[in-house]
Order: structure tokens, then C-alpha cells, then sequence
């Protein structure tokens, strides 16, 4: 323990000792050469002890004009010597935590200004655990890092001056979180702002957000763009009214386009409290360019306090995007232009579906290092004019918003980011987030299950996948619709219409298995597949019911599908795909010995009655007992 202390001054135990002289008093005294004194000397003053009111230790720190110096007590003498040409103000106990599901452990630092004995002050500065225990490297720090800031001290006189003025007695707290959006305590945290259900906390220049008398909170410094919340004399509520006023004039006869879209995008304020209980669709916007799909993107990243630098490039990777949607907490992470072949990737199909119910995905560490898991924080958005990807795993877990067509009134529209004075409308969009914010959780949940039930009453869906995302975008879409106080008429009417439209669509989605049986007969008629060389039509009697079946094996049909669609990726059949489909398949019929090409060989059958492409085969078939037929099967051996 060192047996330094600071430069407190020890108050006497009597009136005597009270009015004695201070240390305070010597440097004044002596200022012209203590001013002067430096690293490398030791200055000496005589004194009287009885004369002064000195701290009880023989050793410690007092601070004058921006400086820090020792003052060794000595039988009448005191050696004074400058260990530091600055001081330290504004102290922060830091502590960093991941907000991003990592369950990475949170650590702490302190942050602190400096000053020195010419005036110039460094803000921020950041000092680690160690560098408080350890002199060396904070000598090393402070000397190679900041010009005109010079320190000296040993380990003793170093203890002290950190116990003194670099510790949780003289320092405020911060809570430093990695992730922008809603906050642990369910606030919600921009780069300039906090916003509590009740109140809003604005930061200073330096990002801290001040909580309390000495508590601070702030984002920590980020490569990926921040969201920020603008200063309006605006409320929340006028901003909704003129942007929902403005939608329904420029979206009349397509209203359901915009408020879906928008209502999506800000559902994901409450994305924690969907994700694990209903599940989180992604948001699709399809359509032509300059149908105002960016347009609409734009407007729902402003209303999250984020410009159109916060989109990501359509030519970005799906696991880039993962990536960012590990950085937001409960925002959109937004992707515009989104390129063919990325909708259609494997890796694309995987995030998806991760991303619906919030399912992390792992990466190895290099050397063994163990593995590291990405966790989906924030919901995804794509804009794109490309070809969806027409596996029903994947459109069930999105919101396609399709906008074709002059739907659009775009020379109406007054937040186009390209018009001058546009700038500062985009921006006052962020005030409506804070007025969502207000909603109780459990209000909105009810809302949804309400919207989700009127739905399903008056939409047939065999899944309720597909309501179930329209339902949770329109949610969205009441409350801003509520915060503005605009009303639209036949609005359920038209929510029905699209609803039913959705369903259709997705009804109409073939599977791989779907695919390859009706690309056998197009190969077929085009003469690039050949009957009983490629595949066979049988007739089967069972019981009292005839089936259609055909029968190949998937290696020779499958490679000629391939072949023949070599420049188009999304027609192409991937084998272990159909193998996973075929197995549970209702058409599905086992494997059965056929000869092909003149070959007998283990061949995969399917039933094609009711496929309107083997209607012509029917009367050309003789039926087959479904006696004859056992004796070909071999199991289900694929």
C-alpha cells in the first residue's frame, strides 16, 4: 500500500490549527519557480511545520495551475517534484456491454479528459483496467498519444494519483452499449439521443447522454451508420399526420402498398417481442423501377432516425446482411436492389429462415478457436426487380409487397430525398418513432392476434403463414395510422383483397418435386427427353382406383433439366433438395424396378393423375394389378 496521499488538506483538531497556513499557500508563495520546475528536478523548500496545516503523510499529491506534483516532507524541507503537466477532469467509469445477444461479457474503463498547463484539453481519452494498475503503460499512453501531455511518476505516487482521481469515488458512470435501438431496459438509443417512454434524454457534444445527476449512457463508435433523432418543433404526432396525409394522396387507389410497407418496417420496434412467440416475416418490396420502391424505403428508414446512406448495396452478400442485422437492435436493416442471384442462393434461403424466428447462426474461429454465433437483432427489408425465389419455405416467411405500374403519384410525393428542402421533412420523420414507443407491448400483441383472427375469417389459409405476416405488418400500419389520425376508407375491405391475392399466390408455388415432373413433359414435347428411354408411364390398379404414374431415375432426368436451363440458375434442380422434397411428397410412390433403355434398373415413381401435363397419357396406358406392381418394388431406397 502506498503511504501517499492527496492533496487534501487535514483540517486541525482545534481553532489553532484550523487557521494555519495550507499547501496551497507555499505553491503561491513560490509560483514563479514551481511554475518552472520539471521532470528531471527536484525542488526544494524550507519551511516551519508548526507554521502550516499539512496532510498528516510525509508524501503526497497536491494540483495547481494544470499540474500534478509530489511533495515529500522532510524535517523542515519539502521536495517538490512535477509528475504530471496536466490534470484530470471529467471522469467516467465506463462499462461497455454487447446489446447484441453475443453474451459477451461486458467490461469496464474509464474515460477522462486532460488538461494541461497550456490549455489545451483532449477529450475522451480512454483508459484501460490495466493501465490504471500498471504506470508503465500509462506513461507510455499518454506521452506517444498526446502532444504537449508529458507524465513521470513511479508505481507509489501512481496508485495514488489514480485512487485520487481516476477511480469510482470522483467518477460518474456511463453504460457504453455496442448496438443502436432499443436498449436492454426498453429505451430506445440513438447516436444523439435516448428516448424513454415518458421523456427524452438529449447527448452532448461528446455522445453522452446524461441520465441522472452522474450517469451517463451513449452508443460506442460504429463503422455501419448511426440512427439519429432530429430537434423539431414538431411533435410526433404532426409529423405522422402530414406524412399519412401526403401517402393517401399520392396512393389512393393502392393504399395497402405503403401502409403494409410502412407498417412493416416499424413493427420491428417491437422485433424481440414478435420473434420467438410469432415469428418475424422478411419484407419484400418486387416491382418495376421508379414505382416507389426505394421511395418507400427511404421514408421507413427516416421515421428510425436513418438516412439513405444506412441502405446496403443490392450486390451485397447474404451473409454481409446477416452481419448488419447483428449491429441494430430492433431497427430495419435494408437492402435495395438486391441482385437474382442472391435471392436465390442457398445462403439467402438460410437467412430467411433464421431470421424468422430469430435462430442464430455459427461460424468457426480460425485455429480451432471454437464457434462464434450471429444473432439476428434486427429484421431484414429488400428492395428488388428480380425474380423472387419460389420455394414455399421461404415466401411464407416474407411480406411481398408487389408494386407494378403507375400506382404510384410520385410528382405529388413531398419526401423525395433528391428535392431540395426535402432534407429536414425526411429527418423530422424520426419523431414519430418515440410515439410508437408509448405503445405497451402487450397492447400491440392483442392488436395483432385481433388483426390475425379478422383475417383468418375472412381469408382461406391452409398454413396461416401468409395471413399471419399481413397481419403483422398491419398492426404496424394502425398504429401510424392511429398517431396521425388519419382515416382510410374500405381500408379492411382492401387489406382482405390483398390478403386473398397473397394466398393465392403462394397456393400457386410449385415445389421442386412439382417442378421436376412438370419439366419431364416440357423436355418431352420438345424431344430432349424420350418415353421408355428417360422415363415410363404406368397405369396402376389399386383396389378400385386407377393411378398414373411415372417413373425414372433422378440422376438421368435431373441432369438433363440442368443441362437444358445451364444459363438460368433459378430453373435449375439442386438433387439433394429434390431428395429431401421427394421423400415426404404425397405423390411419392417408392422405388420400383423399371426398364429404361432398354435396361431393367431401380427407378423413382410418382403419382401424376390429377397433373394436367399427363392428362393425354390416360387412355394410352393399360393398367397394371397391383399385384404386378409389388413384385417390381424395392423398398424406398432412393
Amino acid at each position: 500500500m502506498s503511504n501517499i496521499t492527496s492533496n487534501i488538506v487535514q483540517k486541525g483538531k482545534n481553532p489553532l490549527e484550523q487557521g494555519k497556513k495550507t499547501i496551497a499557500d507555499i505553491f503561491n508563495k513560490n509560483k514563479k519557480i514551481l511554475s518552472e520546475a520539471s521532470f528531471i528536478s527536484t525542488v526544494g523548500l524550507s519551511y516551519k511545520p508548526d507554521e502550516y496545516n499539512l496532510p498528516i503523510q510525509n508524501k503526497f499529491l497536491h494540483q495547481v495551475w494544470d499540474k500534478t506534483f509530489l511533495v515529500e516532507k522532510k524535517k523542515n524541507l519539502l521536495n517538490i517534484t512535477l509528475l504530471a503537466n496536466f490534470v484530470v477532469t471529467n471522469v467516467k467509469e465506463c462499462t461497455l456491454v454487447y446489446n447484441d445477444k453475443s453474451g459477451k461479457k461486458s467490461h469496464r474503463y474509464y474515460v477522462v479528459s486532460l488538461k494541461n498547463d497550456k490549455g489545451r484539453i483532449e477529450n475522451d481519452v480512454e483508459i484501460a483496467y490495466n493501465s490504471k494498475s500498471d504506470v508503465n503503460q500509462f506513461q507510455t499512453a499518454v506521452n506517444n498519444l498526446y502532444t504537449g501531455f508529458a507524465v513521470c511518476m513511479k508505481e507509489p505516487a501512481f496508485k495514488t494519483f489514480v485512487e485520487e482521481y481516476i477511480s469510482p469515488k470522483v467518477a460518474s458512470t456511463a453504460t457504453i452499449y455496442t448496438n443502436a435501438g432499443i436498449t436492454p431496459d426498453g429505451n430506445l438509443l440513438y447516436e444523439n439521443a435516448l428516448v424513454a417512454p415518458s421523456c427524452i434524454y438529449w447527448a452532448d457534444e461528446s455522445g453522452y447522454i446524461k441520465t441522472g445527476e452522474n450517469t451517463y449512457v451513449r452508443l460506442a463508435e460504429a463503422t455501419h451508420y448511426l440512427p439519429k433523432l432530429a430537434k423539431s418543433d414538431k411533435t410526433g404526432k404532426q409529423a405522422a399526420n402530414e406524412l399519412m396525409t401526403n401517402i393517401l394522396e399520392c396512393w389512393s387507389d393502392n393504399i395497402t402498398l405503403p401502409l403494409l410497407t410502412l407498417g412493416h418496417m416499424v413493427m420491428s420496434l417491437f422485433f424481440n417481442d414478435f420473434v420467438k412467440r410469432y415469428g418475424v416475416p422478411t419484407l419484400i418490396l418486387y416491382g418495376e423501377t421508379g414505382t416507389g420502391k426505394s421511395t418507400l424505403v427511404t421514408v421507413g428508414l427516416s421515421i428510425f432516425g436513418l438516412a439513405r446512406e444506412a441502405l446496403t448495396s443490392g450486390g451485397s452478400s447474404a451473409k454481409s446482411n446477416e452481419y448488419f442485422c447483428s449491429r441494430y437492435n430492433c431497427m430495419n436493416v435494408c437492402i435495395d436492389d438486391v441482385k437474382g442471384e442472391t435471392l436465390n442462393s442457398n445462403n439467402f434461403t438460410a437467412l430467411v429462415k433464421g431470421a424468422y424466428k430469430g435462430i442464430p447462426r455459427t461460424r468457426m474461429l480460425p485455429y480451432g478457436r471454437g464457434v462464434e454465433y450471429i444473432h439476428t437483432c434486427s429484421p431484414l427489408a429488400y428492395s428488388t426487380n428480380e425474380s423472387l425465389p419460389d420455394l414455399k419455405e421461404v415466401i411464407n416467411r416474407m411480406n411481398v409487397i408487389e408494386i407494378f405500374g403507375k400506382v404510384f403519384k410520385a410528382d405529388k410525393f413531398k419526401y423525395h430525398e433528391v428535392d431540395n428542402g426535402n432534407s429536414d421533412k425526411l429527418k423530422e420523420l424520426s419523431l414519430i418513432l418515440p410515439e410508437l414507443l408509448k405503445y405497451a407491448k402487450d397492447d400491440v400483441i392483442k392488436l395483432y392476434e385481433n388483426v390475425f383472427e379478422f383475417l383468418k375469417a375472412n381469408v382461406q389459409d391452409t398454413q396461416n403463414r401468409v395471413i399471419s405476416n399481413i397481419a403483422y405488418a398491419y398492426t404496424g400500419a394502425l398504429m401510424l395510422l392511429a398517431i396521425s389520425g388519419v382515416e382510410v376508407e374500405n381500408l379492411q375491405e382492401q387489406l382482405i383483397e390483398f390478403a386473398k391475392k397473397q394466398v393465392e399466390k403462394y397456393e400457386n408455388i410449385k415445389n421442386v418435386v412439382d417442378k421436376v415432373l412438370s419439366e419431364i413433359m416440357t423436355l418431352f414435347e420438345l424431344g430432349y427427353l424420350e418415353k421408355d428411354r428417360h422415363f415410363k408411364i404406368a397405369k396402376v390398379a389399386i383396389n378400385s382406383r386407377e393411378e398414373l404414374q411415372i417413373r425414372f431415375k433422378k440422376d438421368v432426368i435431373i441432369s438433363a433439366i440442368n443441362k437444358y436451363y445451364c444459363g438460368d440458375k433459378q430453373k435449375r434442380i439442386d438433387v439433394q433438395s429434390f431428395l429431401s422434397y421427394a421423400k415426404n411428397h404425397k405423390r411419392y410412390r417408392g422405388n420400383i424396378t423399371t426398364r429404361l433403355d432398354g435396361k431393367a434398373d431401380n427407378a423413382m415413381s410418382f403419382d401424376v393423375t390429377n397433373m394436367e401435363e399427363y392428362s393425354d397419357f390416360g387412355a394410352m396406358i393399360e393398367p397394371m394389378s397391383y399385384e404386378d406392381l409389388k413384385k417390381g418394388l424395392e423398398g424406398n431406397n432412393m
